[in-house]
């Protein structure tokens, strides 16, 4: 329904209005072992207040943040797609008798690959390149490849080619990404 749409739709939005630095310090705190999440698990009975689950300085954190904060932009692409979509055609589908699964798996995945796709490429690209979010949350123990990026440019004198490497690496994967995702929505 139209008004349980828009209400998600709103909730996915939410962390675009908070800025990134809020949003991972949040994460911090709900995340630290006296932290909202381990005090909510202690309260339940799901873990003994001495023996309180350490979710932050790990990857945990790290992919837990990252998961919360690139989701949107895996969802919108989705969603557009899906509102775009003609629904007679999954009535269609369900009219010539095919169940839930195979209406799912024969009309409305092969109609929303390319918003798919898309989500891909626009999750992925931030993910890669993040280094702010699993440095704090990750405690430096997290090295994805902005980080390692600018590890080599900021920290380590001399290793400048490293840096410069990494950093035409990273941009000739991005163009392939967006010549894959051009042709792939020329197929589609």
């Amino acid at each position: 329904p139209m008004r349980k749409a828009n209400i998600l739709l709103i909730l996915v939005l939410l962390p675009f209005w908070t800025s990134l630095l809020v949003r991972t310090s949040a994460w911090k705190v709900m995340l630290q072992q006296q932290g909202v999440i381990n005090d909510i698990l202690v309260w339940i009975g799901l873990v003994n207040d001495a023996e309180r689950l350490i979710m932050i300085n790990n990857q945990f954190g790290t992919i837990v943040a990252m998961t919360h904060i690139l989701l949107p932009f895996m969802i919108l692409p989705i969603y557009t797609i899906l509102e775009k979509m003609d629904k007679s055609l999954v009535e269609a589908s369900q009219d010539l008798g095919a169940n839930s699964f195979v209406t799912f798996y024969k009309v409305i995945l092969p109609l929303s690959l390319s918003g798919v796709v898309s989500g891909v490429i626009m999750t992925l690209l931030p993910a890669m390149t993040a280094f702010a979010l699993p440095q704090r949350l990750g405690g430096g123990k997290i090295n994805l490849l902005g980080n390692m990026i600018e590890h080599y440019f900021m920290e380590s004198t001399g290793y400048l080619n490293v840096g410069s490497f990494l950093s035409i690496a990273l941009m000739i994967v991005i163009i392939f990404m967006f010549i894959g995702l051009l042709k792939f929505d020329k197929e589609g």
